[in-house]
């Protein structure tokens, strides 16, 4: 994928990517758009027909089965001008529509409506596409990243040393500020210690493999960390790999350090949610969207892991 239709530019931090369009909403904070932002992340895709129309598909980042298809024509409306009119196929997408206008070659930007052409109700406002900021990142970026010798690299010790905030990277958004790591270099040796969410407050063992660097502690999860550039790295918060009970060990961990009671009778909001969604002891299976959380199979051994990509910036 890298250097056909994905690239890089360390320089002005960009990500090109051509494999589709990647779609944004605005920064306002209402709880739709906000909704939107975090758990409505979605991509489009298009194809010539002929001269006059393409055939498309609209997907969900968090819905990895659903494919929304469409057709694109162009049409003259009333109030928008010379627009793309995107006609939704297939129920239950069919009962909306979007409008599109091309700013530049790389960017569009669209309104979505309910109902039937020309008398939807606008539903909101959204701009897709192909060259963004790494604050955009999605989660195949950033382990396009981490994979590649040619982005990025196993950090030296000394490359570490300060402070560095991390941002949890989803498909859909990328946080605010979730966690802090602070380096300490001195006398040859490295000190680590991190603060998730002013919650959780440790201290690591780190070491460093062939490949990249691994902080350690007594959580079921550990940090693998690669450099990008002298003030940028990628990194993943996983577990170990698995075949059965993936998230036991995560939940009972969560439980000591977040009790979150949802109920009289002390509940926690892990236990809630793992007994509603029926989530004891899953196999998952990678296509399954849960937001930040992401699932990694390894094909050679068909095993599985869960984990957090978050990405991190040198502050101090």
């Amino acid at each position: 994928m890298i250097g056909k239709n994905w690239k890089f530019d360390p320089k002005t931090l960009k990500i090109y990517n051509y494999v589709y369009w990647k779609g944004f909403y605005g920064r306002d904070n209402d709880a739709l758009t906000l909704a939107l932002r975090y758990f409505g992340g979605f991509y489009k895709r298009f194809w010539k027909i002929d001269d006059k129309s393409m055939r498309g598909v609209t997907h969900p980042f968090e819905a990895q089965i659903i494919d929304a298809r469409s057709i694109a024509t162009e049409k003259e409306v009333p109030g928008y001008g010379k627009v793309i009119h995107l006609e939704y196929q297939d129920a239950p997408y069919s009962s909306a529509y979007d409008l599109l206008k091309m700013v530049d070659e790389n960017t569009i930007i669209g309104k979505a409506f309910l109902g039937s052409f020309g008398r939807g109700v606008e539903l909101f406002n959204f701009s897709m596409s192909r060259i963004y900021d790494v604050d955009f990142m999605t989660e195949d970026d950033l382990l396009t990243l981490f994979r590649s010798d040619e982005f990025s690299h196993k950090p030296k010790e000394e490359e570490l040393a300060g402070v560095w905030e991390g941002m949890l990277v989803s498909d859909s958004a990328i946080t605010p500020r979730s966690q802090l790591f602070y380096f300490n270099y001195e006398d040859g040796e490295l000190d680590m210690r991190y603060s998730f969410a002013n919650i959780l407050q440790r201290r690591s063992d780190v070491r460093i493999t062939d490949s990249l660097f691994r902080p350690d502690d007594q959580t079921p999860l550990y940090d693998e960390l690669r450099i990008v550039t002298p003030n940028l790295a990628v990194g993943r918060w996983v577990t170990e790999w698995s075949d059965e009970e993936l998230l036991r060990p995560v939940i009972e961990d969560f439980k000591r350090y977040c009790p979150i009671p949802v109920s009289e009778e002390a509940e926690s909001l892990l236990d809630k949610i793992s007994r509603l969604s029926g989530l004891r002891d899953p196999r998952l299976p990678k296509e399954l969207g849960l937001s930040f959380l992401g699932v990694e199979k390894y094909e050679k051994t068909g095993k599985t892991r869960i984990g957090l990509s978050y990405l991190l910036k040198k502050i101090g």
